[in-house]
């Protein structure tokens, strides 16, 4: 903190440091990220927490390493709010054929549990 640093993160399964390095500094301009909590969806508080960094407009986020090897894509969304486009996504490119006699099983790469 006496270097400038002005943005805390607390990397763990409870923000259990947290309010106790509050109360020490007890710093206005002090901001504190915490990633996980007890009882919510992981990647979810991940997300809020940097969406939080995001909005305090200090930093930028590197989106192509976060879904790295997520076998995820992305599509390009319209930038005109009226701009009648299609914006459905097909099935994912990277999907794996089934075991011989199973059926393919459709996922979507946003949607499925192992994204959320």
């Amino acid at each position: 903190h006496h270097h400038g640093a002005r943005h805390f993160w607390e990397i763990g399964p409870q923000p259990h440091l947290t309010p106790h390095a509050r109360t020490t500094l007890n710093d206005p301009t002090t901001h504190w990220h915490t990633t996980l909590h007890k009882n919510h969806p992981e990647q979810r508080s991940l997300y809020q927490s940097v969406e939080a960094y995001l909005n305090a407009g200090v930093g930028e986020l590197d989106w192509a390493a976060l879904h790295a090897d997520k076998g995820g894509r992305t599509i390009p969304v319209p930038g005109y709010p009226f701009a009648r486009q299609s914006l459905s996504v097909g099935p994912s490119r990277t999907a794996h054929a089934p075991p011989p006699g199973e059926s393919p099983v459709e996922t979507h790469p946003l949607f499925d549990s192992g994204n959320e």
